[in-house]
């Protein structure tokens, strides 16, 4: 788990790279909201250590909202959870979720151990 935050920190950072070479040094990161809960948080805090005059603003909203805000130019970079990458942007998977189904300890399902 730790390893796959670390790389997604490296990719995060990569990406703050080639838009550090604008003048103004800020990065305005647009991401749906498990992303920003759970995700942004480590990769805010290794991008700051390694890039600590950029500033960063974060924009949370769902998918629909993320595309839109990039496509409109009020967000320089974007993270959605899906397959999909929105019609006219580009993307690359830089992580992958653990989904877990949790039921009632009375429900059927409580016993197994396998899906």
């Amino acid at each position: 788990w730790a390893r796959r935050v670390v790389e997604a920190a490296e990719s995060f950072d990569a990406g703050a790279q080639a838009l550090r070479d604008r003048r103004d040094s800020r990065l305005r990161v647009a991401a749906s909201m498990t992303i920003a809960e759970y995700l942004l948080p480590g990769w805010l805090i290794a991008l700051r250590a390694e890039r600590p005059d950029t500033a960063v603003s974060l924009l949370v909203g769902n998918s629909a909202d993320v595309a839109r805000r990039l496509v409109t130019g009020e967000a320089d970079l974007g993270f959605v959870e899906g397959l999909s990458i929105p019609e006219g942007l580009d993307g690359t998977v830089i992580a992958h979720d653990r989904l877990v189904v949790v039921v009632a300890p009375r429900h059927p399902w409580a016993r197994r151990r396998t899906p």
